[in-house]
């Protein structure tokens, strides 16, 4: 559970996170593997882990949705898999079919996917900002659950001072990067500057924990609020 902890310093202490991509356990007879989802349907989910089981695998899965505390235990099959390369910064995981839901397991997650589907519309609907520094050219995207896009990139938590970024190939600390941010409830999406707190280099011996933690500056009064509005209500300090 190593990737829950950021680095020690006063972003932890001074705000409260949100979990954007939530903790999965997977395992067999044989072994666990700790992964992180945050894509999701109500047939299957897409687990980023560095060393995933093989396709046509039959594992069981154990998590809690975002917001809920209850965990659910449920059977499912790995349709695809890719390992961790970190030649070409490529983030291994695995797409799991759901098998054999109880009832309360599948109205749980089709709930949950439902928010996701009406965010994920509310999103799309959004024009990207027309103004904002710099030319959008590279641009980490910060938005919330649902995306059907496969990153090599992904966000893991979110808090009012920034965020953690789960990546092979973490920028240096002090670099300056663009955040492209919408939260439910705010207007538009907002293009924020944003600078590299700390970073996790990759290492083999600790694989899946590579990162950076982005420090927002400037952030407007109103996103500000939106921020921590959005933690107040939907976030909690670990999943």
């Amino acid at each position: 559970m190593g990737d829950l902890q950021l680095d020690p310093g006063a972003e932890k202490r001074r705000f409260r996170r949100v979990y954007f991509a939530f903790m999965v356990q997977v395992s067999d007879s044989a072994r666990t593997v700790i992964g992180r989802c945050q894509r999701i349907s109500s047939s299957g989910l897409y687990v980023y882990a560095p060393d995933p089981f093989p396709e046509g695998h039959t594992i069981r899965l154990r998590y809690a949705l975002p917001g809920q505390t209850e965990l659910l235990d449920v059977e499912g099959k790995v349709l695809r898999s890719r390992p961790e390369d970190p030649a070409t910064g490529t983030l291994g995981g695995m797409l799991i079919l759901l098998a054999r839901l109880m009832p309360e397991c599948e109205i749980a997650i089709r709930e949950f996917v439902l928010t996701c589907i009406l965010r994920e519309r509310e999103y799309d609907g959004r024009s990207l900002p027309s103004e904002g520094p710099g030319d959008g050219s590279d641009v980490i995207p910060i938005r919330f659950f649902g995306t059907d896009m496969l990153l090599d990139e992904y966000v893991v938590n979110i808090s009012e001072g920034g965020a953690f970024v789960r990546t092979l190939r973490p920028r240096a600390p002090g670099a300056e990067v663009l955040v492209d941010l919408y939260l439910p409830g705010t207007e538009r999406i907002t293009r924020l500057n944003a600078r590299v707190a700390w970073n996790r280099p990759h290492d083999t011996s600790t694989p899946g924990l590579s990162g950076m933690g982005l420090e927002f500056q400037g952030v407007p009064p109103e996103l500000a609020d939106a921020l921590r509005t959005f933690v107040d209500r939907f976030g909690n300090e670990s999943v």
